[in-house]
């Protein structure tokens, strides 16, 4: 009977290892964002819609940084946190952050502004490392 159960619980960690492994992403892609910010204005929506849409959430994590006021600075501030990142520094609006979620070092960043075609080879070389 020890020996059974030594095994289920062996089956139980493996298998959750397994799973979290499976589900754990290679990278974080942070979107820095603001209300008052005027590339932020002119760009979020084609960003979103054409670009962070369409990211691979197997290997990718899309999370927003909102720093538009102290709610939501305080409510990005605890979403980062839930996934290590409250210690990387992500304060610059318009930006989209790629961050190597082992390590919490950003790999890359690149302007908003810039056309969706630069932002997709940008995340498809992170994508690739």
């Amino acid at each position: 009977m020890k020996n059974f159960k030594k095994l289920i619980v062996l089956a139980v960690l493996l298998f959750t290892t397994s799973f979290f492994a499976q589900t754990s992403p290679k990278y974080y892609v942070v979107l820095v964002k603001a209300k008052w910010c005027s590339t932020c204005i002119k760009n979020e929506d084609r960003v979103v819609n054409e670009l962070l849409s369409k990211v691979d959430n197997t290997s990718m994590t899309v999370l927003t940084n909102d720093i538009t006021n102290k709610e939501t600075k305080a409510a990005s501030a605890e979403i980062l946190k839930a996934n290590g990142l409250e210690y990387v520094k992500l304060r610059s609006s318009g930006i989209l952050f790629f961050v190597d979620a082992r390590t919490k070092k950003i790999v890359e960043s690149i302007p908003i502004s810039k056309t969706t075609e630069e932002l997709t080879k940008t995340l498809e070389r992170v994508a690739s490392l």
